[in-house]
This record gives structure tokens, sequence and C-alpha cells, in this order.
């Protein structure tokens, strides 16, 4: 068997390591979130487990580059997947034992571990995919990411009401222990080892980056919005639609999952098939950007369970492929000793971010509702978009002229 095992492509490695991870990623998660939500009905609540997971970070955003570019990319995922494992089961003690704030400060310390994670699988798909093929390569990966989420958020609506937190932290750990066996297999990469300085040094690597191919600066702005604004919305709206909009019983959390999910893999199918690749389709990212802005709203204009869920498997399907369309461009056009900067930047500004905005939004859910929220994101949306599509133009005139 381990034979066998050894004989698999890393690229192939990648997409099983990132299936048993991102089901540990979700899977206490969401436990978590509806537990807080059942307690006191507060979206706020609900949204705080996510805000400590998505937080660190952004403030150790130096160390998790240098975990990104001075380790082996195998000994880096190896060593910060069985750490975040030996996180889960101190999770699930503290929540058993009725700690919950030292609960919090726990997964914000698993937050810092996971996030960084999945820097160091984007630097790996670069660095184990052909040229050729980084696209396809990340799209697997990602359906593997999106295929573990779903699974581990639909186990953790179902065992909430079936298991205690202990026996659903061991499970979840068992997840990231199986995937840092598979990430041992993964062919030894010697390091980048081109990290230096602390913040200062980050943000002027990544600024030289970007600022030194316009199509580069798009994707990456355009990718932070989505998570900050699109995925900040969703962190509230998958459990609010449901609970709230459409009044139906907690365990019809797992429904919205689904439906997301379905809307996430149909935009990746979507992605793969027509817009990867020198031959896919020329489609604009602000365009796709903007139909999303506007999907936001949808499901809130009606009360109808089908309806409803409808537009939201909409809005879950272009949300995946404006972030897909942005992530490949990034992973194709930087350049591989910029890919740890560009990537520890991107999760630490977009899922920073995104805790940020999904504590605002939570806030501002609990006093006006959902769909008034929505409208409100969707205009700021919309202003961003309008300011930096006029910004990046500017740019990519200077490029033209130089």
């Amino acid at each position: 068997m381990v034979l066998g095992l050894k004989e698999i492509s890393p690229v192939r490695l990648l997409i099983l390591s990132m299936f048993a991870s991102s089901i540990g990623t979700n899977l206490i998660l969401v436990a978590l979130s509806v537990h807080f939500f059942q307690l006191n009905g507060s979206a706020l609540g609900a949204a705080g487990v996510y805000v400590a997971q998505f937080t660190p970070v952004i403030i150790f955003m130096p160390l998790a580059w240098r975990i990104c570019d001075r380790l082996p990319l195998r000994t880096a995922l190896v060593s910060l997947e069985l750490v975040a494992a030996l996180l889960t089961i101190l999770v699930g003690a503290t929540v058993a034992g009725g700690y919950l704030w030292l609960a919090y400060a726990l997964i914000f310390a698993r937050g810092f571990f996971d996030m960084t994670t999945k820097a160091a699988r984007n630097v790996a798909t670069k660095q184990y995919a052909l040229p050729e093929s980084i696209g396809r390569a990340n799209n697997m990966i990602s359906a593997a990411s999106y295929a573990g989420q779903a699974f581990g958020a639909l186990l953790g609506f179902l065992l909430i009401a079936r298991q205690p937190m202990m026996s659903i932290a061991s499970i979840n750990a068992v997840t990231f222990v199986l995937s840092a066996g598979l990430c041992v297999l993964l062919p030894w990469r010697a390091a980048i080892k081109s990290a230096e300085g602390g913040y200062a040094a980050l943000w002027r690597r990544g600024r030289d980056a970007l600022l030194s191919d316009a199509a580069l600066l798009e994707a990456m702005g355009y990718l932070v919005a989505t998570v900050i604004i699109l995925q900040g919305f969703n962190q509230v709206a998958r459990l609010w639609i449901p609970l709230a909009w459409l009044q139906l019983p907690a365990s019809s959390g797992a429904i919205s999952e689904v439906v997301g999910v379905l809307g996430v893999v149909s935009g990746l199918a979507f992605v793969s098939r027509f817009l990867t690749g020198t031959k896919g389709l020329n489609w604009n990212i602000p365009t796709v950007f903007f139909c999303a802005l506007v999907l936001l709203c949808t499901p809130f204009a009606t009360r109808s369970v089908t309806v409803s869920f409808l537009f939201y498997f909409l809005f879950m399907m272009v949300f995946e492929i404006i972030f897909m369309m942005s992530m490949n461009s990034i992973l194709t056009r930087s350049k591989m000793d910029d890919v740890p900067c560009l990537m520890v930047i991107f999760y630490g500004c977009a899922f920073g971010g995104m805790a940020i905005s999904a504590t605002i939004i939570g806030a501002a859910v609990d006093q006006n509702g959902l769909p008034i929220v929505a409208l409100g994101l969707a205009l700021g949306g919309l202003i961003f978009a309008a300011a930096f599509y006029r910004y990046v133009s500017r740019r990519r005139v200077r490029e033209m002229a130089a």
C-alpha cells in the first residue's frame, strides 16, 4: 500500500492531502458556529468562530512568509498539519470543559497554522506542477479543497446534534494527521530561501512584484476583494439564509452547505472547461466580479426556499469563477521566488480582512437583517471595482508606453 502511494504524482498527493486537510478546516468550525448560533441566535456570535480562525495570519505574516520560504515545502506541510491536529484536540477539550475564551484563543492559534498551510500548498502547486499545467493543477487542488470543506461542513452539521465536542475534535484531528501522512510522500525539494526582513521587506517584495505586471496586480486586487466582500458575506449568509430568512430548522444548515458546494463545483468545472489554457474564453475579471456583486443580493428577492437557494447557488458559482480566474492568473504569471511572498500577502490581507468584514457584517445583520446589509456590500463593492479598474487601466497604459 505504501509503495503504491509513493508512486502517486506530487500533484495528486497535494490533491488528496488538500481534501483531507479541508475536511478538518471546516468540521469543528461549522459545529462550533452552529452551537453558538443556537445558544443566542446571534449572527455575530456564529461569525466569531471564523474571525478567530482567519485573523492571526495578518498579524504574523512575516513568520508565515519564512515558514513557506525557508523550510522545504514537504517539511513545512507535515509540521503545520500535525500542529493543527494537536490544537484541534485542545479546542475540543476546552469547549467540553466550558472554557470558551480559551477555545477562541486556541482557534486563533490553529487559524495561523491552517492559513499558513494553505499558502504553503499554493507554493507547492507552483513548485511541483509543470509550467504549462499550473492552472489545471490548481483547479484540481481547489476542487479537492471545496469538496473537503463541504464534506467537513456536512459532518459538522450532522455531528453537533449527535456527538460531544471532544469526539468531533478527535475526528477532526484525524483528518489533519492523514493529510500530514500524504505530504510525507511528496518528493523533497530545496527551500526557496529568499525571505529576508519583516513586514517592510514583505510588503516591498510584494509591491515590486505586483507593480511590475498590471495583470498580476488586477488579479491580486480582485482576489482579495472577492474574499473580503463576497466570502465575508457568505460566512454569515450560509447560516442566516436557511435559519433566519427561510425560517428552516437548524439541520437545514446542511442544505445551504450542499447548495453552496454545488455552486462552487459548477463554477470550478466552468473555469476548468472554458477559462483555463490558451484556448479558453477571454473573460474579463472585473465583469465577472460585477456579476457576483449583483447576485449577492438575489437570495433575498423571495422567501421561496427553492428560488432563494437557486439564487444562492448562482452566487456561489460566480464567486468561484472569479476566485479561480484570479488565483490561476497569480500562480501562472508570478515568479517562483515571489510566490511565497504573494501567497502570504493574499491570505493575510484577504482572510484577515474577511475576519473584520464578517464581524462588521454579523453585527450589522443582528441590527438590520442581511438583505439591507447585502445591498450595502454590493454598492461598496461597485465603488471599489470602478476605482480599482481605473487605477489598473492607468498602470497598463504606463506599461505599454515603457
